[in-house]
């Protein structure tokens, strides 16, 4: 079996969304499948090069939106010599979906997350972003594919409120296993991981640092994120400076995987303030690792994460603030873990290929 991925991101691309599709790809070469992965230029990567047995084409574009129109042209031509199309929300699967239909090839569309309503209410987006973004998820949602994947059952289930339920599936993000270091040291801080998306809750997550400068000396926080986008790096960086709580704040950008998870596993908790995960990469590596896990409860997390965990009942940085002050007394509860393995999710890929592959 061929199976082309046309995705907007790959390694060395960094994220969540970037590792699961590195891994799948990876294991289902190692499966005997033919695999190609069709994607954007990023970071000085070679235009094509071949991985872990999966053939990688790189093209140089001004930003996503410029590669969702000009990945068609390339899309169409390796389609006609594959048997099937993988590609995933959002920027890609324009192109992906286009080349499905000229070629008459299957399509599967992995959702990550789908917001609808929440859009609504996300912050740092005026009325005409938030009219756009949410044009464009119901334009590319809506479009017929062979099969739809939601990565959780909270995201599945949101899209069979507009889509026919037998087009839907559950597919949880695989993950590889994730080995707790031996030098594991118990630090003195509260850690962030993620992306500076409008969705993650940075300003409750700003706002309650500021707090917690008042109420508790003490306290001490490490943040990974990038640095992009600017306005609500500004933000971050200005608002923690407005505590006067510097020096119990580091920031740090674009670090190694095993020193991150160093980071992780050594944290007293991570902090997950989001407004809505569709599945919550961070909350699942936490729970691998054994480190407790701070979160909203809002989306998939409630699914996810696993372990030692507290889930802070206001959504507000005040509520954010009194989960972490019961965290300072182990106030934990405990939620059997589950283990989210790239193999099954794999098998359970495989599985919807055959199927219309030869149906």
């Amino acid at each position: 079996m061929k199976v082309l991925f046309i995705l907007e991101f790959f390694p060395p691309y960094h994220g969540g969304v970037e590792k699961l599709f590195y891994h799948l790809t990876k294991t289902l070469a190692s499966k005997s499948i033919e695999v190609t992965v069709l994607t954007a230029a990023y970071d000085g990567a070679p235009l094509e090069e071949v991985q872990n047995r999966v053939r990688i084409i790189r093209i140089k574009s001004k930003n996503r939106y410029h590669f969702s129109f000009k990945a068609i042209r390339f899309a169409i031509k390796l389609a006609k010599n594959h048997d099937i199309i993988h590609s995933s929300t959002y920027n890609a699967s324009l192109p992906a979906w286009v080349a499905s239909k000229i070629a008459s090839k299957p399509i599967v569309l992995t959702v990550h997350e789908y917001w609808d309503e929440i859009w609504w209410r996300l912050p740092f987006l005026n009325t005409l972003q938030r009219v756009v973004f949410w044009s464009l998820e119901q334009f590319i949602i809506m479009l017929p594919y062979n099969k739809i994947v939601g990565v959780s059952s909270y995201t599945a289930e949101r899209l069979k409120k507009r889509l026919p339920k037998r087009s839907v599936s559950t597919i949880y993000n695989g993950q590889r296993p994730i080995k707790r270091s031996p030098k594991h040291v118990q630090g003195d801080y509260y850690l962030y991981v993620g992306r500076l998306g409008v969705s993650k809750g940075i300003d409750i997550l700003a706002e309650a640092i500021v707090l917690s400068s008042r109420s508790n000396k003490n306290l001490k926080f490490k943040l990974v994120t990038a640095t992009s986008p600017d306005r609500i790096y500004r933000y971050l960086t200005q608002t923690i400076e407005s505590s006067k709580f510097n020096n119990k704040i580091e920031l740090f950008h674009y670090i190694p995987d095993n020193d991150l998870f160093d980071l992780m596993q050594n944290a007293k908790a991570i902090i997950i303030p989001s407004y809505a995960e569709g599945f919550g990469f961070v909350a699942a590596e936490a729970t691998s690792l054994g480190t407790p896990i701070i979160h909203s409860g809002k989306g998939a997390l409630n699914e996810v994460a696993g372990g030692r965990i507290l889930c802070f009942k206001e959504y507000s940085s005040e509520g954010l603030l009194k989960a972490i002050l019961e965290a300072e007394q182990n106030k934990f509860q405990f939620k059997n873990p589950i283990d989210f393995s790239i193999e099954d999710a794999a098998e359970q890929y495989l599985m919807h290929y055959t199927f219309l592959t030869e149906s």
